[in-house]
């Protein structure tokens, strides 16, 4: 059984720790001691790296799973109708007109004469 490694935030509080006691005098670098500073920043460099690998293996794997889900609906879907040549002959009908009750363009009819100008047809 193995020891587990200590989350990353606990090797950068380490770091933290010792550069403010250095910073403030409280403490002196011993060739010892910038051996194990630089050990612990070495851990926490290898540390970050996993971490990014896991968390880009992760963004991999969510967007592997949210592909397949799309592909899977759009599989489940029946698939479009392609036009054959009947349908075009259907729409060269429509056009001409051929289909009764279906119209593909309104008709122009003539502009309407404006108010006032009708032939009252009363007119003796």
């Amino acid at each position: 059984m193995s020891i587990p490694e200590p989350p990353l935030s606990e090797y950068l509080q380490r770091l933290a720790y010792w550069a403010d006691r250095i910073r403030d005098g409280t403490h002196e670098m011993t060739p010892q001691g910038r051996t194990d500073f630089a050990a612990v920043l070495h851990l926490a460099a290898e540390r970050a790296e996993q971490l990014e690998a896991d968390a880009a293996a992760a963004r991999s794997a969510a967007v592997d799973a949210a592909v397949r889900r799309v592909l899977a609906d759009r599989a489940g879907a029946p698939p479009p109708i392609a036009p054959t040549s009947e349908h075009f002959t259907r729409l060269i009908d429509i056009a001409y007109g051929r289909v009764p009750g279906v119209v593909l363009l309104p008709v122009r009819y003539a502009r309407a004469v404006p108010w006032g100008q009708a032939d009252e047809g009363g007119a003796a």
